[in-house]
């Protein structure tokens, strides 16, 4: 004979209470509250049996006194089973430590773990809840699956893992590539500044090449003329009138191939000491104006049809790295004549004025040429931004201006738009970063 189990003993107390109920003269008016409260304890049961969380109902010692199906699922047990253990035995020895944590905050319920029919373990957090009935106090122990989101959980984890090693290994590729973008921007800068020098060697050669021809051509007749007239005083047909005529000769040769070597000379000097300060970083002490105008000097086979007009104030002197001011306004002076005064024959005015206001001092550039639109303004420092890429413009002009002006001088340089044709820069230096 079956033993019978602490549920079907309760519900038979409770059986025996509600028939001695029904005792005596008034027992039929307990029947329909009777059947009422009995209808309701199905509904409630029912509804407890499709909740697919566990509960179990235990007593103060941990002996269960009820269960919903769900409990049977978890624990893979028969109710007759689980009302004959102690739920100490299914929550693996920690039903007094759970007790002691059912007032614990929402999201820091404990977690169990067991066995699922698929061979994977299933996760729950459980929680363990006082209540009392007809003052007795019984423990409600809920237990909802969490696996999903455990999984979920550690599947995330694995990934930020692994993210992070992906965001490493793509810092490190977009570190080791941007060391490669600045090796072959300094080289361009550096292709940059020898191709202005190269630009300049070429404009000097050739403009030298004219007074140096003349000169030569004047001394190559002068030689022929004293010749002759070798010739007619050896053979005695010297007259007065042929001399004075060869001396008038002699002295406009002279003259004439003067003038010229001193222009090769002066084209030679200012070239020879721009080009050795273009291609040095070393310092030494210039006068500012003075220096840019050598500067402009070499220039002049770029800007021969056109003009150029540089003043301001003198006495300006400076212990500088004077390759940075020349490569400043060789690359304003070529930007003009190749960009401003593009298609010009003639006519272009470039005006540079030296000035100094408080502690800065100031270098303001204009042109007269074609401008420049909004657009083309808003990028004229950017690197490889041209408007001549047919014409061989790599972009890196203006953007090696701005780079000198504003990290090794430790000033800046302004495009000042205006209804003027042409284009302004006005440029600040400190004049103690001069000095030093």
């Amino acid at each position: 004979m079956k033993k019978p189990s602490q549920y079907d003993k309760n519900w038979d107390d409770l059986r025996q209470q509600i028939i001695g109920l029904g005792e005596g003269s008034h027992s039929k008016n307990y029947y329909p509250a009777l059947k009422q409260s009995r209808d309701a304890l199905i509904r409630f049961r029912a509804v407890i049996e499709e909740i697919p969380d566990m509960i179990l109902i235990a007593d103060e010692n941990g002996a269960i006194l009820d269960l919903n199906k769900a409990a049977e699922l978890v624990f893979s047990r028969s109710r007759s089973e689980m009302l004959d253990m102690n739920a100490d035995d299914l929550l693996e020895g920690r039903f007094e430590e759970l007790k002691r944590g059912s007032s614990d905050t929402e999201g820091n319920e404990p977690i169990i773990e067991t066995p699922g029919a698929d061979g994977e373990s299933v996760v729950r957090e459980v929680d363990v809840r006082p209540v009392k009935i007809s003052q007795k106090s019984l423990w409600v122990v809920i237990g909802r699956d969490v696996s999903h989101r455990i999984r979920a959980e550690q599947k995330l984890i694995e990934i930020n893992d692994h993210l992070e090693d992906l965001v490493q290994e793509r810092t490190a590729s977009i570190e080791e590539q941007m060391a490669i973008l600045k090796d072959t921007r300094d080289q361009l800068i550096i292709s940059e500044k020898m191709a202005v020098l190269g630009t300049m060697v070429a404009g000097v050669a050739h403009e030298i090449n004219n007074p140096l021809g003349i000169g030569l051509t004047a001394s190559s007749a002068l030689v022929s003329k004293v010749n002759a007239l070798k010739a007619s005083h050896k053979e005695g047909n010297l007259t007065e009138e042929e001399f004075i005529d060869f001396l008038d000769y002699i002295s406009q040769s002279a003259s004439l191939v003067q003038t010229n070597l001193e222009r090769a000379g002066e084209l030679i000097k200012s070239f020879k000491q721009v080009s050795v300060d273009q291609s040095s970083e070393q310092s030494r002490e210039i006068e500012l104006l003075g220096y840019l105008e050598e500067v402009v000097q070499s220039l002049y086979p770029q800007w021969k049809r056109h003009i150029v007009n540089i003043g301001g104030l003198r006495g300006i002197r400076t212990v500088t790295v004077p390759g940075d001011w020349s490569q400043i306004l060789t690359n304003l002076i070529i930007n003009s004549v190749v960009h401003g005064f593009k298609g010009w024959k003639s006519g272009g005015i470039v005006s540079i004025s030296v000035t100094t206001e408080g502690d800065r001092v100031h270098l303001d550039y204009s042109d007269n040429g074609c401008g420049l639109t909004d657009q083309q303004a808003d990028k004229i420092f950017d690197p490889f931004y041209t408007t001549a890429r047919e014409n061989g413009g790599t972009g890196l002009g203006m953007h090696i201006v701005y780079n000198i002006i504003t990290l090794r001088l430790e000033g800046d340089i302004r495009y000042i738009r205006s209804e003027d044709p042409g284009v302004l820069f006005r440029i600040s230096v400190p004049l103690n970063r001069l000095q030093n």
